[in-house]
């Protein structure tokens, strides 16, 4: 069962309008197909130890249209079908990305920067985001904001999707798990949550990213390596301006470790290395691990993840 996300975060892609780029849209060199995943998570809680093992599955189904991306279909470790994400488009530029009639997306741009994005999940407004900073063209700060009464967000692999495609993969998911455990602690969502996000860049990758939130005294912050090779997802022409462009948010490159530290009420240390095999400038699979101590106990997670692309 994929695990609900809380927190709406800010998505934005690249385009190539006119001479010179622009945000709104995802267009890479190399265009995914599918994304298969098999992990193995052996976990030693309270001195019992036990494993669990997921096999190669196909997680995602990419449709484009030319250069667009029409819809990514989601796929649950069963292999059921679980959620669709439709992209919309005004001319080349992303407009709108809806989740199976249960939610959508709507974005707001100043010229050809991103401006804001507002979500909504069962006709009613859930949460929206706002770039409050940047260098140049690069987003150094957005906010983050979901309503009080707000229903339980179900569109996992939507918002998935709206982040990765922003901020590093793993950061993303480890905001999302943060703040469902916040969540989950709750009854009900009662309270309005704002959550400030900055983004420390180095070149074309985010290196630093620090997030507070009103929801609790937590604060997270995560550190970056990278290795030489392009992502796939993030939207990269081949000729480069030789002034700062929106290619270099959303970083160029494919994460080679993170490291994860969240103070507060709980205060939990957490690091990640990556290995990846590539077919020239292109990762066709990636590995890593991680090893998770608490008081309580300790797991290690190995996952696999293999990209397709089209030919």
């Amino acid at each position: 069962m994929v695990k609900k996300l809380s927190l709406m975060l800010i998505v934005a892609t690249l385009a190539f309008a006119a001479c010179q780029k622009s945000e709104g849209y995802y267009n890479p060199d190399k265009k995914i197909n599918k994304i298969y995943e098999s992990s193995e998570t052996s976990y030693n809680i309270a001195g019992q130890s036990s494993t669990n093992i997921i096999e190669k599955h196909v997680t995602e189904s990419w449709t484009w249209d030319g250069d667009k991306l029409q819809k990514i279909e989601c796929y649950n470790d069963e292999g059921e079908l679980e959620e669709t994400d439709v992209f919309t488009y005004d001319g080349n530029v992303i407009t709108k990305i809806e989740w199976d009639n249960q939610g959508r997306a709507e974005f707001v741009y100043d010229g050809k920067l991103l401006k804001s994005m507002y979500f909504y999940l069962e006709g009613r407004p859930h949460s929206e985001a706002h770039v409050t900073q940047r260098d140049g063209k690069k987003i150094t700060e957005f906010l983050t904001y979901a309503f009080a009464g707000r229903a339980e967000d179900k569109c996992t692999h939507g918002r998935l999707t709206a982040m990765r495609l922003l901020i590093p993969e793993m950061a993303a998911k480890d905001i999302a798990q943060h703040t469902e455990a916040l969540r989950s602690a709750k009854s009900k969502v009662d309270t309005d949550e704002t959550n400030i996000i900055k983004l420390t860049w180095d070149g074309n990758n985010v290196t630093n990213m620090v997030m507070t939130s009103n929801a609790s005294d937590t604060r997270i912050e995560q550190i970056y390596a990278y290795d030489n090779k392009r992502n796939p997802f993030k939207s990269h022409s081949p000729n480069l301006l030789s002034t700062p462009t929106m290619n270099e948010w959303g970083s160029s490159n494919n994460p080679v470790f993170d490291s994860t530290n969240m103070t507060g009420s709980n205060n939990v240390s957490l690091g990640e290395h990556y290995t990846y095999e590539y077919d020239g400038e292109w990762p066709v699979k990636r590995i890593y691990s991680r090893e998770i101590v608490l008081s309580y106990g300790s797991a290690s997670i190995k996952r696999f993840v293999y990209y397709e692309y089209k030919d």
